[in-house]
């Protein structure tokens, strides 16, 4: 599930000088993990949200709920799906004027972030054109996402402002034509190494 280790304390963050960061579980991810509510390719939805306290920046924010038939319900925040990039995050735009927004945090420390490149990927309905624009805590545009040549959309969250590692993610229609509610896009992170900094480990 892209996740290797457990802490009480809710705290998550990774260890540098590895391939890939080593994450720990929020409180709510371990007893959803023992409660069987988690495995891989899980998708969370917008439709179906709640606020809670959070135990990474204790503050209130949004969570998303993943269910299952047999095990029941979890929610989860959306930077589970940087943690592990197998699930995504299904949602939809009501109409051709609807937009969404999504707010997460970066779940490694900001040292590590020199060393580590997170990615954000938006697949579109066919035949839809939507524009996903990343914002930093501040207000400020800071990223938005081109096509890939593989029929999606891509951002790269910068790693040159670590005095912040929360952000918001914009999701609007991008061609102004008529879109329906059952057109659903799907939303992914991916982790990778800054090869930039491969030689100073």
């Amino acid at each position: 599930m892209g996740i290797t280790n457990v802490n009480e304390q809710g705290s998550v963050y990774g260890a540098a000088f590895r391939n890939r960061p080593v994450y720990f579980m929020t409180g709510k991810e371990t007893e959803a993990f023992f409660d069987g509510k988690m495995r891989r390719n899980m998708e969370l939805r917008e439709d179906t949200c709640t606020l809670s306290s959070n135990n990474t920046y204790r503050r209130q924010h949004t969570t998303y709920e993943v269910s299952d038939k047999d095990k029941g319900s979890t929610f989860l925040d959306l930077n589970f799906l940087i943690r592990d990039e197998t699930s995504n995050l299904k949602g939809s735009l009501s109409d051709k004027e609807d937009v969404d927004f999504y707010n997460f945090s970066i779940p490694f420390r900001n040292f590590q972030r020199n060393y580590f490149g997170v990615e954000a990927y938006i697949d579109m309905p066919e035949g839809c054109d939507y524009d996903l624009t990343l914002y930093d805590e501040y207000g400020n545009q800071v990223g938005k996402a081109e096509w890939d040549g593989e029929g999606r959309k891509k951002l790269t969250i910068p790693n040159w402002d670590i005095n912040t590692n929360q952000y918001c993610l914009k999701v609007e229609n991008g061609n102004g034509e008529e879109v329906s509610p059952d057109d659903y896009y799907k939303i992914s992170f991916r982790v990778s190494e800054n090869k930039e900094h491969e030689n100073d480990r």
